[in-house]
């Protein structure tokens, strides 16, 4: 019987190796938004992970796991509709409940509806 080693340092840290913590990144996310909202859509990575999406349309759309940086748009609408969880702030949007047990699929989608509502 093989043993899978216990993500913990020998002073109890957790301590995952490297790209085994989740099972997606942030700029998985963004591809599977991007593949949602359609063939005019596309994403590029960027920097830890993060996902840069753009379209057919003039904003573009950065999304990342920080409210500080994430889901920003430099010509952000007045008052857009967005999906029940995510709300506006000073430059963005944010889904603050959202997380990795929802699934790939599941927070794509979230973020399309945020983009496209």
């Amino acid at each position: 019987m093989s043993s899978t080693p216990i993500p913990f340092d020998v002073l109890g840290r957790y301590n995952p190796a490297p790209g085994t913590e989740y099972p997606f990144s942030v700029s998985d996310i963004a591809r599977a938004t991007a593949h949602m909202l359609g063939p005019e859509w596309d994403t590029e990575s960027r920097l830890w992970g993060t996902g840069h999406i753009f379209g057919h349309c003039v904003a573009t759309f950065t999304l990342s796991a920080s409210p500080t940086t994430g889901s920003k748009s430099t010509t952000f609408p007045e008052g857009p509709e967005l999906p029940e969880g995510v709300h506006p702030y000073s430059d963005g949007v944010y889904a603050p409940e959202a997380n990795s047990t929802w699934g790939l699929e599941d927070l794509a989608e979230l973020c399309a509806d945020a983009i496209v509502p």
